[in-house]
């Protein structure tokens, strides 16, 4: 019965799935009735049914097995939490003990820690961390002493945050060692220690090889003349960037099945939608792979330039010493844009239109696979952390505490796909011409706007994209409560962005109040230019905001040789992403009014989902 269920749900038919687990009683045995339940509260929660998830999991007791009631415990933890009921969710958490598995246990105690330090109780949150050791699981460790790093070097104490990092190894978890290695160099830094800091750089830019633009940073960095003299502060604004992009990314590994955010519409003409989603087995035709653009390129005239002018307006400092950050001539920045709104009027009247007229266009929805849940740029060849109990990427989840602080347990003897597995697949390195990127929310800013807080010190308006709340209502089966909760979650992120925003800007006050007039800092001023470039392409006017829009970015050197340079004739520069797989990437497609005599054909292309834009537009004009 085990089998035939999953071997059904493995086909993707999940009543017959159902009913043979359902069929499994205790008398036929008490790890197989647990496991039954099990994946039935699974089955239950990826469909939305919390009640009959959590009764499920509730079925399952120490006497059916050790393993399988504490993965239950996991679950029911997880579902309180997100429910908001934390003295549940807590609860379940400390059922679980050593003697129900060290793993499993380890992670009981990062949920925990996670739960308490966003409650802002840093002794409890610390007391869980300190009771993960070694034996507890080499990755659960890691996470647990990167952390108490963190917090220790939040409250003062250097000394303890640098012997918690220390303690971090490469036998432990690669990407962990690697980041702590990073918050290492910076410490160095200010120590002045120039032969400690290399060499943590050195360690830490193994994790980033695959990352052209953060390698490019980090040798610069390395320089011995520009660490020294910015005392680690470039460093230190280099971390506060990738703690802002890690805030912003929004597909990712520890992202939940259930999570509002699971697509992202491009709109593009009809022609070059076609293109992209023809059959690439027909060797006759051409393949085309999805395109990034120069940002060169993009309609918005104040592109790349708010992140700058907010930060003269903002300080007082920065306008007073009249510092100009020049964006570096020599990169070429890439890419591609996508929106949470799907069927948006404003969008088909601006984007995709032929021959100028408005609602021409075509409005394709991906899912996440089309990007890579990983900050890596190019597919790479280091595995996250993507055991079973674990599923998370540290430098997201565990450093920033952004999203969901934990992981639901994937059902008994099925293993969840996860695009991390396609990335593995390929190392090839800056060489690679096909590329998996993240995608990044887009900031809003209005650059001379802002408000005084509590503390009596300048807020500005900052806001990120997400969905808006109608997309909620022209779902089926939503209640307004997932609105409710989607917002909290949204704000939650956005605090994160503005937490390190401010940092980031404090860093770069210091920085330029070390500066001394009478010195060359062009070097300086180039590599702090080079920090911010991809995030100034991140940063909208708040005018946009409307516009709800999501990146994925791309940067290198001008030389590199997959640029497309085919069409520098139009002044038109691309670097090409790769191709669309309709089936796997591909949620559904809107048309404009002006595009619906094109159904059938995205239907004889394999489209499932074709729908006609909702929106009352004037009728365009037919051919």
């Amino acid at each position: 019965q085990l089998n035939l269920a999953l071997l059904y749900d493995k086909q993707g038919d999940t009543e017959q799935a159902k009913q043979h687990w359902l069929n499994i009683q205790e008398k036929h045995g008490l790890e197989q009735y647990a496991k039954a339940q099990f994946n039935l509260g699974v089955l239950y929660d990826e469909q939305g049914d919390i009640e009959q998830a959590k009764q499920h999991w509730q079925n399952i007791q120490e006497k059916h097995g050790l393993t399988q009631y504490a993965k239950a415990q996991i679950n029911l933890g997880v579902l309180y939490d997100e429910q908001g009921d934390i003295e549940q969710a807590k609860q379940h958490w400390q059922n679980i003990q050593e003697k129900h598995g060290l793993e499993t246990y380890a992670q009981a105690q990062l949920n925990l820690a996670l739960l308490y330090d966003k409650q802002g109780d840093t002794e409890q949150a610390k007391q869980h961390w300190l009771n993960i050791q070694e034996k507890h699981g080499l990755e659960q460790y890691a996470m647990a002493q990167f952390k108490l790093g963190l917090l220790y070097d939040e409250q003062g104490d250097i000394e303890q945050a640098k012997q918690h990092w220390q303690n971090i190894q490469e036998k432990h978890n690669k990407t962990a060692y690697a980041v702590a290695q990073f918050q290492l160099a910076i410490i160095y830094a200010k120590e002045e220690n120039e032969k400690e800091s290399k060499q943590c750089i050195i360690k830490s830019k193994e994790y980033y090889q695959d990352d052209g633009y953060i390698k490019n940073v980090m040798d610069n960095i390395q320089n011995a003349k520009i660490l020294l003299k910015n005392k680690g502060i470039l460093l230190e604004i280099l971390d506060h960037y990738l703690d802002i992009r890690n805030a912003l990314q929004v597909v990712r590994t520890d992202t939940p099945v259930n999570f509002p955010e699971r697509a992202f519409a491009h709109y593009t003409e009809v022609d070059s939608a076609i293109n992209l989603l023809k059959n690439k087995e027909n060797k006759d035709e051409k393949e085309w792979n999805f395109r990034m653009a120069s940002v060169e390129q993009l309609n918005d005239p104040t592109e790349g330039q708010v992140l700058f002018e907010f930060l003269n307006n903002y300080s007082e400092q920065l306008k007073q010493q009249n510092i100009i950050i020049e964006k570096p001539a020599e990169q070429a920045i890439f890419t591609a844009c996508f929106t949470f709104n799907h069927d948006s009027l404003n969008q088909f009247r601006l984007y995709g239109k032929k021959q100028n007229q408005e609602a021409t266009g075509v409005s394709l929805v991906f899912k996440p696979s089309f990007f890579s849940s990983s900050h890596r740029g190019i597919m790479n060849k280091l595995n996250t952390f993507t055991k079973e109990i674990s599923k998370m990427d540290i430098e997201q989840s565990i450093k920033n505490g952004v999203g969901i602080p934990n992981i639901r347990l994937n059902k008994d003897n099925k293993t969840e796909e996860n695009t991390d597995k396609e990335e593995t697949k390929n190392t090839d390195k800056e060489e690679t011409k096909e590329l998996l990127l993240p995608l990044y929310r887009c900031i809003y800013l209005d650059p001379e706007s802002f408000m005084e807080n509590e503390n009596e010190e300048k807020e500005p308006y900052l806001k990120i994209a997400a969905r808006d709340e109608l997309t909620f209502y022209r779902e089926k089966n939503r209640k307004v409560n997932d609105f409710k909760k989607y917002k909290t979650e949204i704000e939650h992120i956005e605090k994160e962005v503005l937490k390190y925003f401010k940092k980031m800007i404090k860093s770069i006050e210091t920085l330029f109040s070390d500066l001394k007039k009478n010195e060359n800092n062009e070097e300086i001023l180039n590599t702090l230019g080079l920090i911010l470039l991809p995030l100034s392409h991140l940063i909208k006017h708040s005018a946009f905001h409307e516009e709800q829009e999501c990146r994925i970015i791309y940067c290198c050197s001008f030389n590199n040789g997959h640029i497309d340079k085919k069409e520098s004739h139009k002044a038109k520069i691309f670097r090409e992403y790769r191709p669309i797989i309709n089936d796997k990437d591909i949620a559904r497609i809107y048309l404009s009014k002006g595009a619906e005599n094109y159904a059938h054909i995205f239907k004889s292309l394999g489209i499932k989902t074709v729908r006609i834009s909702s929106n009352p537009f004037r009728t365009a004009e037919k051919e």
